[in-house]
């Protein structure tokens, strides 16, 4: 389910990953402004009686590490608690409810995080009625439902609420983790998250195929997961780049010219953690013109970021491309294109990168045009226009290599760059 107000990017990827989406309208009684604000809107899943007879609800945040109850399929009857439970509350007339008990401080009351019921206009109607009464209204929705199923089986003479294993809802570091455990439930941003290394194992390549998929497959996904690096002390370092969801492609400028080897390396370095796309000029009639061209379209498209790099550049594989916009957007806040340069011998002034973000579309577009217009130039004459164009819409930096900044590649043969001097 989603409302009017969830952003039409976070609509398109769910509908692109073949998500099948509800827009509803949200249920506000929650303080304007805080987290809660919207929490009631789940209570629109019982209002569609006659769409599905059975609902198992799962938060957006509650992540499934180990055998799905999603899959209802798996195993007989008997086996499957999931199934198990959708009969059992099909048979209680739907005045019953299954979860997890909450893990905290509210151990009375069901975590919402999970549900199974079957779906009822009248209750969704009840529920509503009662939503600021007391005793439904002492946790927000969690209150609600629970004391709304308690006195539920009280009228009707039987236990309003059917308790599940804690293992299909651990919630948060504080609940116990087991081998068992099928559905962790945590904001993985939460600083909470790293104290636990062996989830993120877990979790690790769960979410790599989703970015794969998102990447290789979806092409068009507004959002996409996070990328996730080997070394589990690595994450806090993209977590705290601000940058963790930007998709980021790599483009190789004059491609024709570097050799299939380093190709391939760089084509391994975008792999790597599943972090980027990889694109390339391939044919040695084509240039910079061409090259902006073809970055404006990336940017247009799915890309937040666009890294190009001259022929000479390989990027090293163990690079953290989201930790490193972090570092530059940090240096160089505001700018929408930063020019890499390298610190070596008489050519600290070469350019070896330009990194291009979503911003800049539109000064390419306009630097296109003004380009076009001033006729056949050779590309020297285009870098040196392109590089004054930076210059006068004040959205250019220059960022050099070897002066207290670790390197972000590898230089091979400096003598074949291709890419022309930057402004001296």
């Amino acid at each position: 389910m989603a409302t009017t107000v969830t952003p039409n990017k976070t609509r398109k990827s769910l509908l692109e990953l073949g998500a099948r989406l509800l827009i509803v309208p949200p249920v506000r009684p929650g303080p304007k402004g805080s987290q809660f604000e919207f929490v009631y809107t789940k209570l629109q899943a019982w209002n569609l009686e006659g769409v599905f007879d059975k609902i198992l609800f799962l938060d957006l945040d509650l992540f499934l590490l180990g055998p799905s109850p999603v899959e209802l399929n798996h195993g007989s009857r008997e086996t499957n608690i999931v199934q198990r439970l959708l009969d059992h509350v099909q048979m209680q007339n739907d005045s019953v409810i299954c979860g997890v008990r909450d893990c905290c401080i509210r151990p009375e009351e069901v975590n919402v995080g999970l549900m199974v019921f079957v779906p009822s206009q009248y209750h969704f109607k009840r529920m509503l009625e009662v939503i600021e009464t007391p005793p439904y209204n002492k946790h927000f929705e969690q209150s609600l439902v629970t004391e709304y199923y308690r006195h539920l089986g009280f009228v009707n003479g039987h236990d309003g609420i059917v308790w599940m294993e804690d293992k299909y809802n651990v919630q948060t570091a504080i609940s116990p983790y087991t081998n068992d455990t099928t559905g962790f439930h945590y904001k993985f941003w939460s600083s909470e998250w790293f104290k636990n290394e062996e989830l993120f194992s877990l979790w690790r390549p769960i979410m790599r195929g989703l970015r794969r998929l998102q990447l290789k497959e979806l092409q068009a996904a507004s959002i996409i997961a996070p990328v996730f690096p080997d070394n589990f002390a690595d994450w806090s370092r993209i977590r705290n780049s601000g940058f963790m969801y930007d998709s980021f492609a790599v483009y190789g400028l004059y491609s024709a010219y570097v050799s299939p080897t380093q190709e391939a390396n760089r084509q391994l370095f975008a792999d790597t953690y599943e972090q980027a796309d990889y694109f390339s000029q391939t044919s040695k009639s084509t240039g910079l013109r061409a090259a902006f061209a073809e970055i404006r379209d990336l940017l247009d498209s799915v890309y937040n970021w666009v890294w190009m790099l001259a022929p000479g550049v390989h990027p090293s594989i163990g690079l953290l491309v989201h930790s490193m916009i972090g570092e530059v957007h940090k240096d160089f806040p505001g700018k929408s294109v930063v020019l890499f340069t390298e610190a070596i011998g008489n050519h600290s002034n070469e350019v070896a990168a330009v990194l291009f973000r979503r911003e800049f579309s539109e000064y390419l577009k306009l630097f296109d045009q003004n380009s076009m217009r001033s006729g056949q130039l050779n590309e020297t004459q285009i870098w040196n226009d392109f590089v004054a164009f930076c210059r006068l819409i004040d959205q250019c930096s220059l960022f050099q290599h070897g002066k207290n900044k670790e390197y972000y590649w590898t230089l091979h043969d400096w003598r074949n760059m291709v890419m022309p001097a930057a402004v001296q």
